[in-house]
């Protein structure tokens, strides 16, 4: 293909599915399989298989998008707001507009940014030789959110004002990611099979032995699930910067499918390295892996430092890849007029591509950091905003599905032209009846039922590297969870409620969500 000023900056295919890798692959895998293998009884089978379905879930989905994508309409937005409107009609289709960029965006960022800031503390704790634990007192969390927001600051401003060096950074930083990869994979396969002592074969797991007698638990593979989505959560950010993509109509789809196969396929395989070892825990797996040799002590708190180092990369590059991401959502929704004050906004510099967009994005950063970052920094707790990245998941499972169940219809009523698919019906169908359940069993089951009824005294699931502070009860999460669903899904509405008012609604009479064509 010729180079010409129009696509020489744009990215290929192969670029495309490195962005995905990289705003995908970053903490999840590493940590969400400590929780996997307790909801399992630590069996290896139940484990994997957890995985294994959760994976194809994912690939069905990615498959229903694949046609979804090619939709052909008036519409001329990309991304999952266009898809929404296109298959779903106005309604949801101006609601999802609106909430992917001041919703899942913001909130996929805020978590991943405070996410990054444990990281960060991780190191120290790793060279002090408590890796995967810290605590520092009552400023445990004032620590994390202080790191983690110096580097939101860094690649906000960088995004805003240098992309294309955040967007090579990207790049870079997504084929670093498998040097962790690699090494969790190589460790725990080859160690869990030469050694004698742990792993698959022998059964152990935190001391515990013949783990492999404890029966397969179908209800533990279920539970696991909505975990293991976290950790691949974040693909269909392509669509929102289809235009930085060369041959967008082809690229943007063929890089999901490919970008979920690469994903699915490191996923499992790091399972299976854990599985091996015996532990759910990467850093577990490195005090196994060295426990035996010389200065074991010394082995295991230099692996362990050099291992969070080597995430605490991985996940600046889901920062990066969820700020590029997310500004310039904003800025499509301000380009479309979609939020409050926004040609006001972009009014205020013509001339700056993204000055709209990262105007929002610094507004509604605050408002998380006041409405979730202050009160879990007062509680001196992770497990409030690990609810958040919960709650964000599992609201967008349901717009994923209903999207995707407007694309199965579609294939009869015949409204929209797209690029037939084959199998399109059958990845369809379960994609969204996955993605539908997943929404319903998380929102009404574990935080409905559950954590209300059931097992209301327990505690939660949420929360990563810190063990200290508050840990929230199961009724005191299941408030919390549907708390954070209602701002998920009010917000859009707010926003709306807001242009009803303004001068900006006067003058174009735009169809608010509520309002039918």
């Amino acid at each position: 293909m010729k180079v010409t000023k129009q696509n020489a900056a744009k990215l290929g295919l192969m670029a495309a599915i490195m962005v995905i890798f990289g705003n995908v692959v970053g903490i999840g895998i590493f940590f969400k399989n400590k929780g996997v293998f307790a909801k399992n009884d630590s069996n290896p089978y139940g484990v994997l298989f957890a995985w294994i379905a959760s994976a194809i879930l994912v690939l069905f989905i990615a498959l229903s998008f694949v046609e979804i994508c090619s939709g052909k309409s008036k519409n001329k937005t990309t991304g999952l707001g266009g898809w929404a409107e296109n298959f779903c009609g106005h309604q949801l289709g101006r609601w999802t507009k609106i909430g992917y960029p001041i919703v899942y965006f913001m909130i996929q960022t805020f978590t991943c940014v405070f996410f990054a800031g444990e990281a960060i503390i991780n190191i120290v704790s790793s060279c002090q030789g408590s890796s995967g634990s810290l605590d520092f007192g009552n400023l445990t969390t004032l620590y994390i959110m202080i790191a983690g927001l110096g580097l939101l600051a860094v690649f906000t401003i960088l995004n805003w004002k240098a992309s294309k060096v955040c967007s090579q950074l990207g790049q870079k930083l997504s084929l670093f990611k498998f040097l962790p990869i690699l090494l969790v994979i190589i460790l725990g396969i080859a160690f869990g099979i030469a050694s004698t002592q742990c792993g698959l074969w022998t059964g152990h797991q935190w001391g515990e032995s013949q783990i492999q007698n404890k029966p397969i638990n179908i209800m533990g593979i279920i539970m696991s699930v909505p975990g293991i989505l976290f950790a691949f959560e974040g693909y269909l950010v392509i669509g929102s910067i289809s235009g930085e993509i060369d041959n967008a109509e082809k690229n943007v789809p063929l890089s999901m499918v490919f970008a979920i196969l690469l994903i699915s396929a490191v996923n499992i395989a790091i399972t299976v390295g854990c599985i091996t070892c015996g532990t759910g825990n990467v850093f577990e797996l490195m005090e196994i892996v060295f426990n035996n040799v010389g200065n074991k002590d010394l082995w295991i708190k230099v692996s362990s430092t050099v291992f969070s180092c080597f995430i605490f990369i991985c996940i600046i590059g889901v920062v990066n890849g969820m700020s590029f991401g997310g500004i310039r959502a904003l800025q499509s929704a301000c380009e479309e007029n979609l939020l409050f004050k926004s040609q006001k906004i972009r009014n205020m510099k013509p001339n700056d591509p993204l000055f709209a967009g990262f105007t929002y994005y610094v507004f509604f950063m605050l408002l998380l950091i006041l409405g979730c970052g202050i009160p879990s920094i007062i509680l001196n707790t992770d497990n409030i905003i690990d609810g958040l990245s919960e709650a964000n998941v599992t609201a967008f499972y349901l717009i994923y599905g209903l999207v995707i169940l407007g694309g199965f219809i579609n294939r009869f009523t015949k409204k929209i032209e797209t690029t037939k698919i084959k199998g399109f019906i059958f990845f369809s169908f379960l994609g969204a009846l996955g993605a539908i359940t997943i929404f319903c069993f998380i929102s009404f089951y574990s935080n409905g039922w559950q954590a209300f009824f059931e097992k209301s005294d327990i505690d939660s699931s949420w929360g990563l590297f810190q063990t200290v502070g508050l840990k929230l009860k199961n009724w005191q999460a299941g408030i919390v969870f549907w708390v954070f669903i209602l701002y998920i899904f009010g917000l859009p509405f707010i926003n709306d409620l807001l242009i009803k008012h303004s001068k900006e609604y006067k003058q174009n009479q735009v169809r608010l969500i509520w309002q039918r064509v």
